[in-house]
């Protein structure tokens, strides 16, 4: 190590014995996270798309990064396996604000396609997939794909409460620098990278891995109650419990929607029919899995519950 190395290592120790300063590394790609211990493994795809939009009808997909690691059913992370990045041409130009956020041009996509037959092989040996904005990355590619593998999906942005861990922001970018390190974001496999990353570390105040409480998360069953054709003079008593209103049909549904924990569901709909409806009405109550969580297709097991009795046995 020369001198200038010297000198650079000396002051990172003595940045990082203080509390007057917080240092911020580079990501750098680790040769393995936890070493093999022998334990069970299970692969998981860590999953990222950059599109010309948000607006799925319209907007088309410009690249699609997948990072392949290996983790254990404890939250631990062994190693990454492969890294993937595909352009795709989105037969149309790229906006501007799109270029300038993400550094794709369309030279850079010119007659590219995404080689369907490669990302369906990972996704289909995948225990689990991941994204960062899973409601938004899961419906692109079903838009893309019809026929896309079901599989478990997770997102490591909703389905970890970081507002209770101390930490204010769910941005990608802001995450990685409350953890120690910064990243070129905006691009597909770099992005991946730097959730896995993110995966591996523990969080502040549970103390447990980040991975671990997003594959608990994830295995939860929840239920989305519709309040079909509700009362228009009802409207803010809905948006007051939280409820959405779904304009685009998730949930299968034109309504105001809410989806909530098993043991909400009974006083859930108690509320619907005595407060909003008060005369009986019949309402969809869909269960949502990991399989079926943040998918615009009609993939949802839903059943119209008229009475606490049918409710009762659905949750049989």
């Amino acid at each position: 190590m020369g001198l200038a190395e010297n000198v650079l290592a000396q002051a990172i120790l003595e940045l990082k014995s203080s509390n007057a300063y917080r240092l911020i590394e580079r990501y750098k790609k680790p040769l393995y996270y936890s070493p093999d211990d022998g334990s069970p493994k299970f692969k998981g795809v860590f999953l990222d798309v950059e599109s010309t939009g948000l607006f799925i009808p319209e907007d088309k997909i410009i690249e699609l990064g997948m990072v392949i690691f290996e983790y254990g059913a404890d939250g631990r992370i062994f190693r990454i396996l492969e890294e993937f990045s595909e352009y795709q041409d989105p037969g149309k130009p790229i906006p501007p604000h799109i270029v300038k956020l993400t550094g794709i041009t369309d030279l850079m996509v010119k007659n590219r396609q995404l080689d369907k037959q490669k990302v369906f092989q990972h996704l289909n040996t995948a225990d689990m997939i991941i994204a960062h904005y899973a409601n938004f990355d899961r419906a692109c590619l079903e838009a893309h794909w019809p026929d896309i593998p079901v599989k478990p999906w997770a997102c490591t942005m909703s389905q970890i409460s970081w507002g209770e861990e101390g930490i204010e922001s769910a941005k990608l970018e802001y995450l990685a620098y409350r953890y120690g390190f910064f990243y070129e974001g905006h691009r597909a496999s770099t992005d991946c990278l730097a959730g896995v990353h993110l995966l591996s570390q523990v969080l502040p105040h549970s103390k447990e891995r980040v991975l671990k409480t997003l594959l608990t998360a994830s295995q939860k069953i929840t239920f989305r109650v519709c309040a079909l054709n509700a009362p228009f003079a009802k409207k803010e008593l809905l948006k007051a419990r939280q409820y959405r209103w779904s304009a685009d049909g998730q949930g299968k549904h034109k309504a105001w929607f809410l989806e909530l924990p098993e043991e909400r569901l009974l006083e859930e709909l108690t509320f619907l029919w005595e407060e909003v409806y008060a005369y009986a009405e019949c309402l969809p109550v869909e269960e949502i899995n990991a399989k079926n969580r943040f998918s615009k297709k009609a993939t949802l097991k839903e059943r119209w519950i008229e009475s606490l009795a049918q409710c009762q046995e659905l949750l049989q």
